[in-house]
């Protein structure tokens, strides 16, 4: 957990999808279902909605093969190479929580008209 806090410290002036979806679930982690960790979450939907997609299983994401050849231009912001980009880096912890997999999805559903 320490080392998720100084990657989201040290990344604080990113706005990458990696950053936002990172920020929100470490506040879920530390604080639970709160307010800002809601907000956070609400705006990492709003900066990729396609990253719930993925990490929910709704849709199937782009070969690893074209994110990496993608990954040294950058990618655009809310497309869906940034978002498996993003699912690479954090799905494996987003899987092993399913207290996390039940937020992400409330949280969705509450708020889907909003992202």
């Amino acid at each position: 957990m320490e080392e998720a806090k100084q990657l989201v410290r040290s990344h604080e002036d990113s706005f990458s999808a990696k950053w936002y979806f990172g920020k929100a679930f470490l506040l879920f982690k530390e604080k639970g279902d709160t307010r800002s960790s809601r907000r956070s979450l609400v705006r990492a939907l709003q900066r990729n909605l396609w990253v719930s997609v993925f990490l929910l299983g709704v849709e199937d994401m782009p070969s690893p093969q074209l994110v990496e050849r993608r990954k040294d231009k950058g990618f655009k912001p809310g497309s869906r190479l940034e978002a498996a980009d993003c699912v690479k880096c954090i799905g494996m912890a987003f899987c092993e929580d399913t207290r996390l997999q039940h937020w992400l999805w409330e949280v969705l559903k509450e708020n889907c008209s909003e992202v």
